[in-house]
């Protein structure tokens, strides 16, 4: 869509449970001017594809991919996060599982 994708803050908080909260904030620059109306329709379809990517898990294991491979970081950060976006892929899974198993069985699970 034409922006170039800076993380300009990387914060990892433990929580309860041994899980890693990570938050990250980034900026998106534009790579050539352009109207006002084109760069809000841009923004409602990254805003659309975020909110997808994030519910289907293709944004933590396309994290989990590049941060693998960023040699910027030290490793034990690498190693981090990289196992805290895949635990909280299989958490989800897990989750999505039980419901399933719930709705199937009559709203129980048993």
């Amino acid at each position: 869509l034409g922006f170039d994708v800076v993380i300009s803050k990387l914060i990892l908080h433990e929580i309860d449970g041994g899980s890693t909260l990570i938050s990250m904030e980034f900026n998106m620059v534009a790579k050539e001017k352009m109207p006002y109306n084109t760069l809000l329709l841009s923004v409602n379809q990254i805003n659309a594809a975020l909110a997808q990517v994030m519910e289907n898990g293709a944004l933590a294991m396309a994290l989990a991919g590049t941060v693998r491979t960023e040699k910027a970081w030290p490793a034990k950060l690498r190693n981090i996060l990289v196992e805290e976006l895949l635990f909280e892929m299989d958490d989800e899974d897990s989750d999505e599982i039980i419901t399933e198993e719930k709705d199937a069985k009559g709203g129980n699970g048993i």
